[in-house]
């Protein structure tokens, strides 16, 4: 039989693995999904039609015309739910 583990840090470690292991598994694959993305022109994009998109996002978006999702993930203000709103609606198109 193995022996009890005693040390409470390392019982206290795997206790906070394993209740977080689903919710780090999903951000990462979140974080890859994001990635594969970065390069995604935004050319001839009027970001006033993208549904969803936060008031704040859409003037950003306006001003700044990032050339790609990864410049505009890189925007002060702009969310992941404004990148998932970009995302959907240039695969819409």
């Amino acid at each position: 039989d193995p022996e009890p583990i005693e040390d409470s840090e390392v019982v206290e470690q795997i206790e906070i693995q394993l209740k977080y292991e689903g919710y780090i598994k999903a951000m990462l694959d979140q974080i890859h999904i994001f990635e594969e993305y970065e390069s995604l022109p935004l050319v001839n994009i009027k970001f006033t039609q993208v549904p969803n998109l936060s008031t704040e996002a859409r003037e950003k978006l306006e001003r700044i015309k990032p050339f790609s999702i990864g410049q505009a993930m890189r925007i002060s203000g702009i969310t992941p739910a404004d990148i998932l709103a970009l995302l959907t609606f240039i695969n819409k198109k």
